[in-house]
């Protein structure tokens, strides 16, 4: 389009903090993040979806799953939906990492806590995302994702299959919740191909610095 077009980054990357939750006291776990969007009822209906999956699963390996509410979601509803699947509650445990509850079934601990993406999402190995930008900034930060669309009206096949292409496959939909355990546990037992799929999502996104970057073009080539 002959379009003077300058690319310094994606400025989204800048807003997530680098630092790190001492977390040895989880270090022989798989970390896994569930996102589930930040308006409801919608994100309701992704937690449904993500749990009745979880439930049935079988793995392998004591996996912790962080669910990170945006401050609008009612924790109260969520923790509903856990004592729907079975899950039994941890009043005796705390891991320190900002969770609110600990919820337990089988194999997997799930730790629910209030605006703790950043903290959580840079401890996580594998993501389960049916979110926007919090899904992108997961790639950015080289955590391979998986998505499970629903009805909607934010989250849908058509909005996911999109992301999916936007970020090369570095989340990747799944049709269905069978097809989604498979990916999930091949995800979070196969090193080699949760690495692939992460160096893609850090390619796409790249690194932090960009909006820095863009304020100074800005203010040298326009404003000076």
């Amino acid at each position: 389009k002959n379009i003077n077009a300058k690319y310094f980054g994606n400025p989204m990357m800048d807003f997530i903090k680098d630092k790190k939750l001492d977390h040895k006291n989880i270090e022989s776990f798989k970390k896994l993040i569930m996102l589930i969007g930040s308006r409801s009822p919608e994100a309701f209906d992704n937690l449904e979806m993500f749990l009745s999956s979880l439930s049935t699963i079988d793995l392998p390996l004591k996996t912790i799953v962080f669910v990170p509410l945006s401050s609008n979601i009612d924790v109260n509803i969520v923790e509903d939906f856990f004592f729907k699947y079975n899950f039994s509650k941890e009043i005796n445990k705390e891991y320190n990492l900002g969770e609110e509850s600990i919820w337990i079934k089988n194999n997997i601990i799930f730790l629910i806590g209030k605006n703790t993406f950043d903290d959580w999402a840079n401890l996580s190995q594998v993501g389960l995302a049916n979110a926007g930008t919090a899904t992108e900034q997961l790639a950015g930060l080289g955590v391979p994702s998986l998505s499970l669309p629903g009805r909607g009206p934010q989250f849908t096949k058509k909005f996911a299959n999109r992301q999916q292409r936007l970020l090369g496959g570095s989340v990747r939909v799944c049709c269905d919740k069978q097809t989604l355990k498979k990916k999930l546990i091949d995800l979070l037992i196969d090193e080699k191909t949760r690495k692939k799929q992460a160096i893609i999502g850090l390619e796409r996104m790249g690194p932090k610095g960009a909006s820095k970057k863009i304020v100074e073009y800005i203010n040298l080539n326009f404003l000076s």
